[in-house]
This record gives structure tokens, sequence and C-alpha cells, in this order.
């Protein structure tokens, strides 16, 4: 979890107006997961779905064409869902999901920090922080 968050973080720094977009989408949909699974919403294939994520920020990360703000920040949010689901079953109460939803904003506000120093220094770093994002969710499918 710890990875595709601050990977969202560092793609979302590719987006100099709008930063905060995916990370807004993302703790949104992450919170409704959590609420949903809570309520009794069996969510299907969540580690493989969490795994996935990883992959797909990783690719999108390496990719030399940037996709759209809007596209990406859906395919992020709907992995989101996956990672509330996941972590419902730890929380319990509001404070439980304050916290988790705060936590994950700050770690998506580190990650964007990370993004704007790495892109500083080279295109290519956000690449290769990519795609080793993109192998760790490789090896969690493994």
């Amino acid at each position: 979890h710890l990875a595709a968050m601050l990977a969202v973080g560092v793609w979302s720094a590719g987006s100099a107006r709008r930063r905060w977009v995916a990370p807004l989408v993302f703790v949104a949909m992450l919170l409704a997961g959590a609420m949903l699974a809570q309520a009794g919403l069996a969510f299907a294939a969540v580690e493989a779905m969490i795994a996935g994520s990883l992959i797909v920020v990783g690719l999108l990360l390496v990719s030399p064409k940037q996709l759209s703000l809007l596209l990406g920040s859906l395919a992020l949010g709907g992995f989101a869902l996956f990672h509330g689901a996941a972590h419902s079953h730890e929380l319990s109460g509001a404070a439980a999901l304050a916290g988790m939803v705060l936590g994950t904003a700050v770690l998506h506000g580190l990650g964007i920090a990370l993004g704007v120093n790495l892109r500083r220094q080279s295109v290519w770093l956000p690449r290769v922080a990519g795609l080793g994002v993109a192998l760790f969710g490789i090896g969690l499918l493994a």
C-alpha cells in the first residue's frame, strides 16, 4: 500500500497545475471502498487488484506519453476501492477511517514532493521509479 500511495503522488507531480486531482480521487475512493466493505460488500481478488494498481501506476510513470489526468485519476481511483476494502477489516470507527484518509493524503503529498524533486533532476528518474513500482507489483502476483 505504501508504494502505491507514494507512486500516485509521484505520478501526480507531472501535472503542474492540478497535482491534487488524482490524490483527492484516490482518497475519496479509498474511503468509499472501506465503507462499502464494512457495510458487507465483498470485493473479489483484493490482493491481485492491489498488485495490479502497482503495475498500472508504475506503467503510468514509465510511459513517456502522459495519460490524461482525468483518465489516470479514474483508473487509480478504481484501484483505490480495493485498497480501502483491504484496510476496512483492520479499521473500526470513524477515527480509524479518518486516520487512514489522513495518512493516505500525507503519503500522496510526500509522493508529490518526491516526484517534483525527481523531475527536477532528470526526466528518467520518475520512469526508473515507475519501473521499480511496476516490478514490485508483478512480484506480488508471483
